[in-house]
């Protein structure tokens, strides 16, 4: 599974984006799915992407990810049934392991209040997008946690509860009670044949506030190419991460320091900087 490293804990989790919004990027990879051919060769991928081809495929894979694009809407529901929402997010995801993430705020009143833009690189790490300064921001960098097996890997999973189908895909359930066994839960529904992709959450809280991911459109094969053109038309900037890591060792950090740091080092040597 692709795991984000934390900024501020020394244990793995997913990757938070704007302090709030869980960003889905745990997937296990399994084949291909059909679809336009993605920039598999070495001298396509350095070209459509501006990264070192040696320096990119995570050891031992065997296996490339699948290609998909997905839009999903965040919905939150008061106890008396008043809902809006928060969000739209769209995930365009390419055969050789890049994605793009678009995130759409909405405000009260429905109206867009900003947008935000973050390029993936699995196994490697994330970059936000900076169009003000035509830059890729080094946002963090991921794990590469592969089950050799996805769906068995799934359903082992101690939260394990039941199949649904959602979208057309056949996906896994994990339910997770509340804590102290009081009301409310949280159910994950992931796709085995999308890698483990988190397709849709459903979470109830003791209160009765409900808040929701449901995917509005799902549809498999490769992405247009023209929507990762920033990945070879600007410049990467690793300056923000370098000063988080700086501010972890004054803190004495030093339990996330060293996999943060070598997260760095792997993520600069696929895509160097822009100095």
């Amino acid at each position: 599974m692709l795991i984000t490293l934390p900024l501020s804990s020394g244990k793995l989790r997913a990757l938070k984006l704007s302090g709030a919004l869980l960003l889905v990027v745990g997937i296990v990879t399994v084949g291909a799915a059909p679809g336009r051919r993605a920039t598999n060769t070495p001298a396509e991928f350095s070209a459509a992407t501006g990264m070192n081809p040696a320096a990119t495929t995570p050891v031992g894979q065997t296996v490339q990810p699948v290609a998909f694009s997905v839009t999903w809407k965040h919905t939150v529901t008061a106890a008396d049934g008043q809902s809006r929402v928060l969000l739209t997010t769209k995930r365009d995801q390419r055969s050789d392991g890049l994605f793009k993430l678009v995130h759409t705020f909405h405000a009260r009143d429905g109206a867009t209040s900003r947008a935000e833009t973050y390029f993936g690189y699995m196994g490697l790490g994330t970059f936000r997008l900076d169009e003000a300064r035509r830059r890729l921001v080094f946002a963090a960098p991921m794990l590469d946690e592969r089950a050799a097996d996805i769906e068995a890997a799934l359903r082992d999973h101690p939260r394990y509860d039941r199949e649904e189908d959602v979208r057309g895909q056949r996906c896994v359930v994990w339910r997770t009670p509340a804590e102290r066994g009081g009301p409310g839960y949280r159910e994950d529904y992931r796709a085995p044949a999308l890698g483990g992709l988190l397709v849709k959450r459903v979470e109830v809280t003791p209160n009765g506030r409900e808040e929701t991911m449901e995917p509005t459109d799902l549809q498999l094969g490769e992405p247009d190419g023209g929507l990762f053109a920033e990945l070879s038309q600007y410049r990467v900037d690793y300056t923000h991460f370098e000063r988080k890591i700086g501010e972890m060792a004054r803190r004495g950090d030093q339990e996330s320091l060293p996999a943060m740091r070598e997260g760095l080092r792997r993520m600069r040597a696929a895509r160097p900087d822009a100095r």
